[in-house]
């Protein structure tokens, strides 16, 4: 195989290289045919890439030895993409056998391709390859490589991978810190891990490596690294704070982090004080509920709102401190029903929902509780607000899903009623959205006693938009109920058009059975896809313009990273006009681009589920990424934008743009704003 290229690759090079004995337009139009040939290689690989499969005989194995490192860097990609065990062992070996190719972007590609497929068969040679004696000369080969061998949860060589700490490279630094942020904290040597981190941190003069040090910290819960937590929450860099108050926020209550979070909820980014008041609500002495009050007066919404949600989880120590509701002072909540934040008001609400029944009864007095309102809000298209408000009852029901106003007066009867007959019910509703509220609520309650009739017939009419994952839901409830009729609906999901409930059932039944489950590939159907250089995506970073109910936001737009997905942005363009930011986290992210405004439509330009195209690029704030179920290869018109790095996100979510232009609307988008036009401006 790798011969024969080589062969080729000769022949290009006599034929450009004797000039004396043919003409150069002769060597050009060899040059251009070979050229010709390797985007007809690319052009293959993403066809296969997208169909998830290796291709008649291995096709895709073979152009890993293709003469030019591009096509060979763009397979290596491509195998990535398709999760182990899809490709076998086949697949593991080839990458594993380009970690030695002379380029090293074809190794940096192969190596994080092994952390993408998670087959710890790979996991020795990649950390030998990040940190070992064996170590790679490119640095970052060594980035990629400990950044995959993270992925693949094995600690047996701890102390070889956190040498990786002390390379000269701040990439390799930030990759072997953030990596620990993966690992399992029961470990034996958790707290051994969590002191390195912490000296490391307290030593490391790259500000970025720094940031994803605390990020570990933060993630692995690490009191060992409290002292730092102290020291950066002091810090002239923003992203620095705010690491280390959610560090604070994470660890074990005390006076002196008390102390330090109370400090925060008055940092001049509002992005801080959100972290700061999420983690007062460990705390109810009068100067951390105060500083939670303080909150609720906060210019900023989005301090406002989660100082809210944080009173709501102190709500008997606010009660009872006298800065609660109906009472004087700074925690006077009756100006807040005239926020002009539809998430404070969503908090709000949820607060007043903490009282007991005699309160609320009170429709006189409240009469943001009353079913008439609430029929107003529906009769006005006014969902979001009204899932927002309803979302967290003692009920449990996911009424963000609701779309259409005859659901309203059915769901608050299910509030006297009781959650089975409501479920029973909804299982035959027309409306995926309802039913899949309904599935993923019984699936988080561990119900068990219910009719299988029942989930055999909504698998069976679970067609259109979102039934994946409505299927596959179904089939995850189905084996937890158990027995001979669970049995034969996962054997049915088996042969599943969607291969991601295929998976689900193949893995579901292994577990419910005890038995070894056959697994035979699928290729995906072949559908329409984008090149990049090609129609829309001729400019490979185009730039497009979201104008929003708060101003305008300017992306830039990675095609040649991410081309499918920038081509369904673009050819969502007008459709996204009128659509609602529907899921606003504060500190996290901003998502839309949703007409149902559920957060539960949008299929992509193809009308399918959009592939992933996962790369090493790492999300900043104002990166534009695609949002997706449990299945990887669920994307479709939706969006987000995040509000700071979120390494938790790293290799996970698809990034395909980003903010260059509009920070300060980004930080002002609320819940139920919306997207006026999109153009595009490049």
């Amino acid at each position: 195989m790798r011969a024969k290229c080589a062969v080729r690759l000769a022949i290009v090079v006599v034929a450009v290289g004797l000039v004396s004995a043919c003409s150069s337009s002769a060597a050009t139009q060899e040059t251009s045919a070979v050229a010709a040939e390797d985007r007809a290689a690319l052009e293959a690989i993403a066809r296969l890439e997208d169909r998830r499969t290796l291709g008649p005989e291995g096709q895709l194995l073979n152009f890993l030895g293709q003469s030019d490192p591009g096509v060979r860097a763009r397979a290596a990609t491509a195998l990535g993409r398709l999760k182990f065990p899809v490709g076998g062992e086949a697949a593991t070996a080839e990458l594993r056998e380009a970690l030695r190719d002379a380029n090293e972007s074809v190794r940096a590609a192969a190596a994080f391709a092994l952390g993408m497929r998670e087959d710890p068969a790979a996991y020795e040679e990649l950390v030998e390859l990040g940190a070992g004696a064996k170590k790679d000369a490119s640095p970052l080969v060594r980035a990629r490589a400990l950044e995959a061998a993270s992925k693949l949860g094995r600690m047996e060589l701890t102390e070889l991978f956190l040498s990786g700490l002390e390379d000269g490279s701040p990439e390799v630094r930030l990759e072997a810190a953030a990596g620990a942020a993966r690992w399992k904290t029961d470990e034996p040597r958790a707290s051994e891990v969590n002191a390195r981190l912490a000296a490391f941190v307290a030593q490391e003069a790259d500000r970025r490596v720094r940031t994803y040090g605390l990020f570990a910290l933060e993630r692995r819960k690490a009191v060992e690294g409290r002292e730092v937590f102290f020291e950066c929450a002091k810090a002239s860099d923003v992203e620095e704070r705010l690491f280390a108050v959610r560090g604070l926020a994470a660890i074990k209550p005390t006076p002196e982090v008390e102390e330090a979070l109370i400090a925060a909820s008055r940092d001049g980014d509002w992005r801080v004080a959100v972290e700061a008041s999420r983690g007062l609500a460990k705390y109810n002495s009068r100067p951390a509920l105060e500083a939670i009050a303080a909150g609720i007066g906060h210019g900023s919404h989005h301090v406002r709102a989660v100082a809210l949600e944080t009173a709501t989880e102190q709500f008997d120590a606010f009660q009872s401190s006298g800065l609660g509701w109906r009472t004087q002072g700074v925690g006077n909540f009756e100006r807040i029903w005239d926020d002009p934040s539809m998430a404070v008001r969503c908090a709000a609400m949820r607060y007043v929902l903490r009282f007991d029944t005699e309160v609320l009864v009170e429709q006189d007095k409240w009469p943001h509780l009353s079913a008439a309102y609430m029929r107003e809000l529906a009769r006005n298209d006014r969902w979001v607000e009204l899932g927002g408000y309803l979302m967290f009852s003692h009920h449990g029901v996911e009424w963000s899903l609701l779309e259409r106003g005859a659901r309203v007066e059915a769901m608050a009867g299910a509030m006297d009623g009781t959650m089975q007959s409501w479920f029973l019910g909804s299982l035959s509703d027309p409306d995926n959205g309802v039913r899949l509220a309904a599935v993923t609520e019984m699936l988080a309650k561990n119900e068990r006693r219910l009719d299988m009739l029942s989930l055999e017939s909504c698998y069976e009419t679970a067609t259109g938009e979102i039934s994946p994952e409505l299927r596959f839901n179904l089939l995850k409830l189905a084996a937890k109920i158990g027995g001979e009729d669970a049995i034969a609906l996962l054997e049915r999901g088996l042969q599943d058009e969607d291969a991601y409930v295929r998976r689900v059932a193949h893995d579901e039944l292994e577990k419910l059975t005890g038995k070894s489950i056959p697994w035979t590939d699928r290729a995906l159907p072949e559908v329409e896809i984008a090149f990049p250089g090609v129609g829309l995506l001729a400019d490979p970073r185009p730039h497009v313009v979201l104008s929003t109910s708060r101003g305008e936001m300017e992306f830039v737009l990675f095609a040649d990273e991410a081309p499918q997905h920038v081509r369904n942005f673009l050819e969502h363009m007008d459709f996204y006009a009128g659509t609602t930011f529907h899921r606003v986290v504060s500190d996290f992210v901003a998502q839309g681009g949703d007409q149902r405004g559920d957060g539960n439509g949008g299929s992509s330009w193809r009308g399918d589920s959009l592939r992933h195209e996962i790369s090493a690029r790492k999300y900043v704030r104002g990166s534009l990424g695609m949002p997706r179920n449990e299945d990887w290869d669920s994307g479709g018109s939706q969006i987000f934008v995040t509000h700071r790095p979120t390494p938790h996100l790293d290799g996970r979510y698809t990034i395909f743009g980003e903010l260059v232009k509009g920070f300060e609307v980004l930080d002002a988008l609320d819940l139920g704003d919306r997207i006026v036009a999109a153009r595009r401006v490049r």
